[in-house]
């Protein structure tokens, strides 16, 4: 398993409705509620979302963080973006965390004009990259069972 493929953002329904997590630091939620799925994904729409992001959260629940081949690209971040300008997003310091996160780990293996840098793929920053992502895991287990 890659540790960097469950990295991203998840759209969830709970009692409350339905809201956006992030898979970096600890599964937080990072959106106000929506009333339905429809509603945060027309969201998405509305602020310009590629469309075939919008089917694969429809269909799997799930963006990636980042997304290789040609020109790389941020899903995650996007719609954190569009949240922002949405008035959507919450207020959680783990949104602060996980976009540090992800800066940190975006600069430690891409050069400036977004292509991959394989000599900065090293052993240490596999290991570092597993490591947080067991305590990442070990807080969604905690955040599910708070739900």
């Amino acid at each position: 398993m890659n540790p960097l493929l469950d990295m991203g953002r998840d759209l969830t329904e709970s009692a409350r409705g339905w809201h956006f997590r992030e898979t970096v630091s600890g599964y937080s939620r990072i959106s106000k509620y929506f009333r339905t799925k429809e509603e945060a994904l027309d969201m998405l729409r509305e602020g310009g979302y590629p469309e075939q992001l919008i089917a694969m959260l429809d269909e799997t629940g799930h963006v990636p963080s980042i997304i290789l081949g040609g020109p790389v690209t941020s899903p995650g971040l996007e719609i954190d973006r569009i949240l922002r300008v949405s008035n959507k997003l919450t207020d959680a310091v783990s949104i602060r965390i996980g976009m540090e996160t992800a800066t940190l780990m975006t600069e430690s293996v891409f050069e400036e004009d977004g292509s991959l840098d394989l000599e900065k793929q090293t052993d240490e920053v596999r290991e570092s990259v597993l490591y947080v992502r067991s305590i990442f895991a070990a807080r969604r287990l905690v955040a599910q069972e708070e739900e």
